[in-house]
């Protein structure tokens, strides 16, 4: 018997966001691979298990990816993770690192601060700024660096 295979699969890869992660947390009172999964699934009922992929760099940190055949699936991820864009900050997610230390810039500390986290905390205005550092509580060292080259990022 032959099978046709559909041959365009689209992808939608991110980080989880703090909200996501928050709301994973409410519902489960865990945040882990599995728990992630049924929380996807069920909040769009159209994608299966397979079809996710979770990779678990640390306590806060998740890389998703997911796959469908549907590109209207891959939109409607998108505007749910950008309505849900609020990430945790790098001295949150990468405790033991600093802007200059050797893994600063290398894998996947490079990719999350500089491809997600740097562009979402610019796209906010300074009260906004202002909120989510007290709301994470911001290291002093952090503050001075962000304050030392903001123009730089």
């Amino acid at each position: 018997m032959l099978k046709f295979f559909k041959t365009n699969k689209y992808i939608y890869q991110f980080y989880l966001s703090n909200a996501i992660y928050e709301d994973i947390f409410k519902i489960y009172k865990n945040c882990s691979i599995n728990e992630i999964k049924s929380f996807f699934i069920q909040q769009n009922n159209y994608l299966k298990k397979g079809k996710i992929k979770i990779q678990q760099i640390n306590r806060y940190l998740f890389y998703i990816s997911i796959y469908t055949y549907n590109v209207e699936d891959i939109e409607k991820i998108q505007n749910y993770i950008y309505n849900h864009h609020e990430l945790f900050p790098p001295w949150i997610v990468f405790p033991n690192l600093m802007q200059g230390t050797p893994r600063w810039n290398q894998g996947y500390e490079e990719d999350y601060n500089k491809n997600y986290w740097i562009p979402m905390f610019l796209s906010f205005d300074q009260r906004q700024k202002d909120k989510y550092l007290l709301k994470f509580n911001c290291p002093k060292e952090w503050k001075i660096w962000l304050e030392d080259n903001y123009e730089k990022l």
